[in-house]
């Protein structure tokens, strides 16, 4: 077991990685007790849902990813193992505390959050002393990346003092979501995203040539800067301009990059897949608000959010665990496929609420859809890292 340990925790984004799955799964989990009404808690969605998914399942996936990925962008050494191992402990006990506290006491998610909130910070600090020591000229896409963590401890920071429970928690918290995901967890994973497809299509395909906008960052950044001011301004014809302008962006740049998603590998196509959910995503958005101003009695729900979350972000983490372990692997394929079921069940809860079907069953069907295969998918990846190796 202690070679089996040494072995799996060998490389930063492992454990990160195996927890950041480990807790989906756990929340989700926790979504469907909840809708089930097999447990009652005591604090908002916005608190057991929202916060969890931004601040403790994918910023652990997140910052595995960048332990890994930023000594190599950075051309500088690999993070210490006591560094990241002691940052590990700190978000996993965290974690853990906060998901117990959902069952008793605000006064214990207060401290947990402080916790999380802190090795957040110190995760913050070590990637930018990183960027700081690399002698490289070209720091562009790690400065971005380490703006939009910035950004995640700002919308940390706005959650952390909502559950203080004040008058103006509820307007605490929808700051926080807004700004955590509109500004770090989206943006985050499409600065990876963009980078990876680049790299490794080039890699691939010898004769590639890399043609994206010259100040593609800086038009994205803008546009979604934008985008939430709109969820603020909350006027129906500022959303549709900015959400279509948003759509067309994306259009033009995935266009402009050629992808050539009959010559990869299954790997490289999953990640041009999860950037074409970004440009549906938009185009729903769009959608909706046409929908409402011509005043069309048709719900949309979270629809086009959980396109972004799941067919975009968890798309693109779980293709870069398989892409990161080096293998072939069916079941990996498996799991990346059915992702994308799950996404259209999800989509169908959303457009249920227009009928006279169950929307809590719909709801419910897709989070027990979504827990197998991220069950499925961590026994193939424990199976591979700990036995194989």
């Amino acid at each position: 077991m202690t070679n089996w340990f040494k072995s799996f925790t060998s490389q930063p984004s492992n454990p990160f990685l195996l927890s950041g799955l480990i807790f989906f799964i756990l929340f989700i989990g926790l979504l469907f007790a909840s809708y089930s009404k097999m447990v009652n808690l005591s604090v908002t969605i916005l608190t057991y849902h929202t916060y969890s998914m931004l601040h403790i399942v994918f910023i652990q996936s997140f910052i595995g990813i960048l332990y890994d990925l930023f000594p190599k962008l950075l051309n500088i050494e690999k993070v210490d193992k006591k560094i990241y191992m002691l940052h590990f402990y700190i978000y996993f006990f965290s974690s853990l505390g906060f998901l117990s506290s959902l069952f008793f006491s605000n006064e214990y998610i207060i401290f947990f959050t402080l916790a999380l909130l802190s090795v957040q910070f110190l995760s913050f600090k070590l990637l930018l002393i990183m960027s700081y020591e690399s002698n490289i000229k070209n720091k562009a896409d790690a400065y971005w990346i380490l703006f939009f963590l910035f950004i995640a401890l700002i919308s940390h920071v706005f959650f952390y003092l909502s559950f203080y429970e004040l008058d103006y928690s509820f307007i605490l918290k929808r700051i926080g979501t807004y700004i955590g995901f509109y500004f770090y967890f989206f943006p985050i994973v499409f600065v990876l995203t963009q980078n990876l497809i680049f790299a490794y299509t080039k890699s691939e395909i010898k004769d590639y040539k890399i043609n994206k906008s010259r100040f593609l960052n800086s038009e994205f950044f803008t546009l979604i800067l934008i985008k939430m001011i709109s969820h603020f301004y909350e006027n129906i014809y500022f959303e549709l301009i900015i959400n279509t302008v948003i759509f067309l962006f994306i259009c033009r740049e995935i266009y402009k990059w050629k992808l050539p998603i009959f010559k990869v590998d299954f790997k490289l196509k999953a990640f041009y897949i999860a950037i074409y959910w970004v440009a549906i995503s938009f185009f729903v958005l769009a959608l909706k608000n046409c929908f409402e101003i011509f005043h069309i009695d048709f719900l949309f729900e979270k629809a086009s959010l959980h396109i972004l979350g799941l067919g975009f972000i968890s798309t693109f983490v779980l293709t870069y665990i398989y892409k990161f372990l080096k293998v072939e692997s069916i079941i990996f394929k498996l799991v990346i496929v059915l992702l994308q079921v799950v996404l259209f069940i999800r989509i169908f809860a959303s457009f249920s609420l227009n009928t006279h079907l169950s929307y809590i069953f719909w709801i419910n069907f897709s989070a027990v859809a979504l827990i197998a295969i991220l069950l499925l998918f961590v026994a193939k990846y424990l199976k591979i890292i700990l036995i194989n190796k």
